[in-house]
C-alpha cells in the first residue's frame, strides 16, 4: 500500500473518536503522508484552513455539527475548496449516500475502510 513519492497527501483526519483518528493517521504517517487530526466540526474547519489538506477524510457524525455541513463549508472556502472530501460513516443507507453527493463529497465510505479502499481514495 505504499503510494510512491509522487502521491504523497496532506491528509486531515476528523472523527470524535480520538484512537480512531490517530490510528488512522499514523497508518498515513507509516505510508509517508502529512497528517493533521481533529475531534469536532469546529477543530476541522479550522485545521483545514491552516493545514489545507490535500484529502480530508471526515466522520459525518461528529458531536458538535455533521459532517455534511463540515463538507459544505469547506466547499464554500477558497482555502480548502479542491480538497478531495470523503465521508465516513457507520451508516449505509441510500438517505445518506443521496445527502452526500448533495453535499459536495468526492467519495463516501462505510466504515472500517480497508487498506485496499484507503490506498484508491489516497490516489484519487
Amino acid at each position: 500500500m505504499d503510494p510512491g513519492p509522487q502521491a504523497r497527501r496532506r491528509v486531515l483526519v476528523v472523527d470524535d473518536h480520538a484512537d480512531g483518528a490517530e490510528m488512522l493517521a499514523t497508518l498515513l504517517r507509516v505510508l509517508g503522508h502529512a497528517t493533521f487530526t481533529a475531534g469536532s466540526a469546529a477543530e476541522a474547519i479550522a485545521a483545514a484552513r491552516a493545514f489545507r489538506p490535500d484529502v480530508v477524510l471526515l466522520d459525518l457524525a461528529l458531536p458538535d455539527a455533521s459532517g455534511f455541513s463540515v463538507a459544505q463549508a469547506l466547499r464554500r472556502d477558497a482555502a480548502t475548496a479542491g480538497a478531495r472530501i470523503v465521508g465516513l460513516t457507520g451508516f449505509d443507507t441510500e438517505a445518506h449516500r443521496r445527502k452526500a453527493a448533495e453535499c459536495g463529497l468526492d467519495a463516501y465510505e462505510v466504515k472500517p475502510v480497508l487498506p485496499e479502499r484507503l490506498s484508491a481514495i489516497l490516489a484519487g
